[in-house]
């Protein structure tokens, strides 16, 4: 899958989101104003230990399968939907690639939905198919505002949008001094952070 070339400042924050996620008590003690903008702008201060753990093999499936898509507004809705259940794992495994940033997921979305989340007026479940497996069991964040409701076997059942929510995204990146820009790719891709490694973020 086709991505832009990351500017200097998003390799900076990807550093930092990294780090303050490996040792939040670091961050406490030497550098208390990061520590506190991290958990303001909804980051947990500690990684999710999830039961659901990938092989190495099973993440380079998933990581192979999404790199292997080429125009995602040539996929049609079936691949969509494969694509975000592949995305899906990967989140829970925290273990998505940067690459696969808000963009690219927003594009997955639209090419599945036919409409991107911004476009919703009021909170909706939109079903997939006949519900393919029964009743939701796991809920994973795409994009802030946006969780996929996934069955046991990871199959997806339905997707949730919170209007709300997704507007709360240029708010969120203010915080950490990434959203005065909107138009940079910078602006574009950070929510993924704040939506993928908080448990506060989509929801």
């Amino acid at each position: 899958m086709a991505s832009t070339s990351q500017r200097p400042e998003e390799s900076a924050f990807q550093i930092l989101v990294s780090k303050y996620h490996a040792n939040p008590l670091w961050f406490d003690q030497n550098l208390p104003e990061i520590g506190e903008i991290m958990r303001q702008a909804g980051y947990s201060s500690q990684r999710s230990q999830s039961p659901f753990g990938l092989t190495d093999r099973e993440r380079r499936y998933h990581s192979e399968a999404l790199f292997q898509i080429g125009h995602v507004d040539k996929l049609s809705v079936t691949d969509s939907i494969k694509a975000l259940e592949h995305c899906a794992a990967l989140i829970r495994n925290d273990s998505l690639p940067y690459e696969i940033g808000h963009e690219t997921r927003v594009l997955l979305f639209r090419s599945a939905f036919g409409k991107s989340p911004e476009s919703f007026k009021a909170n909706a479940t939109i079903p997939i198919g006949d519900q393919r497996g029964g009743e939701p069991t796991y809920r994973v964040p795409l994009v802030r505002g946006v969780v996929m409701n996934l069955n046991l076997n990871m199959s997806l059942v339905s997707v949730t949008v919170t209007p709300s929510k997704v507007k709360e995204r240029e708010k969120l990146m203010s915080i950490v001094g990434i959203g005065r820009d909107s138009a940079t790719d910078v602006a574009a891709r950070h929510d993924d952070y704040l939506a993928e490694q908080s448990p506060h973020a989509a929801p």
